[in-house]
């Protein structure tokens, strides 16, 4: 199962630049959608060696943003192949990569939407004392 379909790339390329991107001899007229495929299968071996450390694989509901992250390395590899990665491209795929890092290493949720258990928090320290204000408005009045 991979985290996002070519219907979620075709969603938000162009089908003229899918055609380029999966075009590579110039002589078809229409998307192919195996490299597509292959193009999110490999985003989502990507995203699973990073999550595998903190998620139960397969996950039966990924979150929103694994399909993101999924759709963004997909489109890097599309136009890496291709030969036109752009700058964007590259911005995208390391914003990805830089999130499964945050995740694998337990700094960010995987994106679950829904919450969990809420982690305790210490009620805090109320000071009823403390040393004698220096600015008051008596102080200050003059200014």
């Amino acid at each position: 199962m991979t985290y996002a379909t070519p219907a979620d790339l075709q969603a938000v390329i162009p089908d003229r630049d899918l055609k380029l991107l999966t075009d590579w001899d110039g002589i078809a007229d229409t998307i192919d959608e195996t490299k597509l495929q292959e193009a999110l299968d490999d985003a989502t071996a990507e995203i699973n060696g990073y999550i595998a450390k903190r998620a139960s694989l397969p996950l039966s509901e990924p979150p929103r943003m694994l399909l993101v992250v999924a759709r963004d390395l997909a489109v890097y590899r599309l136009f890496a192949n291709a030969g036109r990665v752009t700058e964007t491209q590259e911005k995208l795929r390391d914003a990805g990569i830089t999130y499964l890092e945050k995740v694998a290493d337990g700094e960010l949720s995987i994106g679950d939407e829904t919450g969990g258990d809420e982690e305790p928090t210490s009620p805090g320290v109320v000071m009823e004392e403390g040393p004698e204000r220096v600015m008051t408005r008596e102080s200050l009045e003059r200014f």
